[in-house]
């Protein structure tokens, strides 16, 4: 089944990757649901424990193999869906990478993921919850939280993340994390939206697919900017 929106043809259910032109919004949509690492914010690479690695290299004299990568990886799944405090994850980490350092070096380098978050992605949310239920949904933690609210006041004048959504879901928070199903059936209920009127915005093909099997609308973006994506909407 297809239908044809602004002369082009959408097929309900169908992971969509970015191609040259805006993405056809369907005519049902209400819900918009937006992955935040990767579509609203940038990042310095898709793997946390990559750039933890890669600070301490660089800046101190610890060394981390990519064995050790696995046990963070690990660490970072329990703390993704609320399973530690961040004192906890950064104690757990040091002892079983069998490193010592200062508690802001430590979470400087843990938050070294996370580069910048243009002004025109903030503009572009502003201008489309003026039409659309806009949701956030994010494998995050309370230490990236915390550090991307602190930005969020620094450097953009807004009190935090939460206020540019009508909704938010951390996975930290909800205890569950994509591309679990239980986490987009927790938005659709939560959000009382159905899952035909909702589109959902992630980089990471094994999230938009999970949605997808649920009936959700996506769009897998890769290698655009959202604000381009979506220009035709704002």
């Amino acid at each position: 089944m297809h239908e044809h929106v602004h002369g082009k043809t959408f097929y309900p259910n169908v992971t969509r990757n970015y191609e040259d032109t805006p993405y056809p919004m369907p005519s049902n949509i209400k819900h918009i649901v937006f992955d935040f690492g990767g579509v609203i914010i940038n990042l310095t690479t898709n793997n946390a424990a990559t750039s933890f690695r890669k600070f301490l290299s660089d800046n101190t004299t610890h060394s981390i193999t990519a064995d050790d990568e696995k046990a963070v990886d690990a660490l970072n799944l329990c703390y993704e869906i609320g399973g530690m405090s961040h004192e906890q994850f950064r104690n757990n980490m040091q002892r079983t990478l069998g490193i010592s350092v200062a508690a802001d070096l430590f979470d400087h380098a843990w938050n070294s993921i996370i580069a910048d978050l243009p002004k025109q992605r903030i503009s572009l949310l502003r201008h489309l919850r003026e039409q659309y239920h806009l949701s956030l949904l994010s494998n995050t933690n309370a230490g990236h939280l915390a550090y991307i609210n602190r930005l969020m006041q620094t450097e953009h004048g807004t009190h935090c993340l939460d206020d540019l959504f009508d909704r938010v879901y951390y996975s930290h928070l909800v205890g569950m994390r994509k591309p679990s199903p239980e986490i987009f059936t927790h938005v659709l209920s939560d959000s009382g939206i159905t899952a035909a009127e909702t589109l959902f915005i992630d980089d990471l093909a094994a999230n938009t697919t999970a949605a997808a099997a649920l009936g959700i609308q996506t769009l897998h973006l890769i290698g655009q900017d959202i604000c381009e994506a979506l220009a035709k909407y704002i």
